[in-house]
């Protein structure tokens, strides 16, 4: 069997994670090099890291780059077979002439760039699509290949998995999970290019009339009022006036066309603890399920680890901004709080 060359667009420790997979030998792959984001400042010493992926890359002695304006990428691109990109966090949309770039050219897109994306496009589009599914309290969701044209995550489907959630899932756990998922789509895909080429590879259209976005998150997306959290953990039905606005935002978004919005609407009034939990496992562990409270001015206090219990949304640990985490009970008594 022949090796295909390929190079790895990616960013994160889970994009690391599958990186580590495809060099290990184990697939018929030659990674010629990787692209991946400048070092960043991390932590409040603002020390200068480089990503995951990066590490991964130097670790099997891989070339590195990290800008897209490199004309030795470009010149380099033309050389391989074909891109893997998997959570690289394109700040613009990829030109076309690099699209085309690579040797193969999946169906008659001429394009020679797949995107491994953690859902089952069309659905979740964006830079979210772990966090959402949790946080509106899907039963399901999934990993695409697909081959990436000029638009968001917009092109045409290589292959899909479904994947069941549990109910007491986090984003870490599913971020793993469909990270070994991905590894047998790429694992699939490999081979066949190796085997017999881009001719084996029947795309499917994505339904565009379907797509929702999950966007990128930011600190404050996981703000959630202290009256909800209050009303959610005194199992009093929640409003939509009380979600948080990620939330909100994407139900009258989506109303018409993604049933899991009339869904949600029913659960927020029959489970309102699920519902709070549902948000607190996706947004976790950043940017978090944070609210604001009074003590001493008002200070925003995150919560770092919560359970549902027999319907119940149990707190049990807390951070207050500026200081470290505690559990919830040390903290109550710390600042004589009432909470209910």
């Amino acid at each position: 069997m022949k090796h295909v060359s390929i190079a790895y667009f990616g960013s994160p420790d889970f994009s690391a994670h599958l990186l580590s997979y495809i060099v290990s030998g184990e697939l018929p792959v030659t990674v010629s090099f990787v692209v991946t984001q400048p070092d960043k400042p991390i932590g409040r010493k603002h020390i200068l890291t480089p990503s995951p992926v990066k590490l991964m890359a130097k670790q099997y002695n891989i070339p590195v780059f990290e800008s897209l304006d490199s004309p030795d990428l470009h010149r380099l691109l033309y050389e391989v077979d074909f891109a893997i990109v998997f959570a690289y966090g394109f700040k613009v949309l990829i030109k076309k002439e690099l699209l085309r770039a690579p040797k193969i050219h999946f169906g008659t897109t001429g394009f020679g760039f797949v995107n491994v994306h953690p859902s089952l496009l069309p659905k979740y589009r964006g830079s979210s699509p772990i966090t959402f599914p949790l946080m509106l309290g899907e039963e399901k969701t999934g990993v695409s290949l697909f081959v990436m044209d000029e638009k968001m995550d917009h092109g045409p489907i290589i292959s899909q998995t479904t994947v069941e959630l549990g109910s007491q899932e986090t984003r870490i756990d599913l971020q793993n999970r469909l990270t070994e998922v991905a590894k047998q789509l790429i694992s699939d895909l490999c081979s066949t290019c190796a085997n017999k080429g881009k001719g084996a590879l029947p795309l499917t259209e994505q339904n565009h009339d379907k797509a929702t976005h999950a966007h990128y998150l930011m600190r404050d997306h996981g703000f959630v009022p202290l009256s909800t959290i209050t009303q959610a953990m005194q199992g009093k039905a929640l409003q939509h006036r009380d979600l948080p606005k990620t939330i909100q935002v994407y139900l009258d978004k989506y109303a018409e066309t993604d049933p899991i919005c009339r869904i949600y609407a029913t659960k927020m009034i029959n489970e309102p603890a699920r519902t709070l939990y549902d948000f607190y496992r996706g947004i976790s562990p950043w940017p978090g399920l944070w609210t604001i409270i009074n003590k001493n001015g008002k200070k925003r206090l995150k919560i770092t680890r919560a359970e549902l219990q027999q319907n119940r949304f149990v707190i049990n640990e807390v951070q207050l901004e500026g200081k470290k985490s505690v559990d919830f009970n040390t903290f109550i008594r710390a600042y004589n709080f009432t909470w209910l």
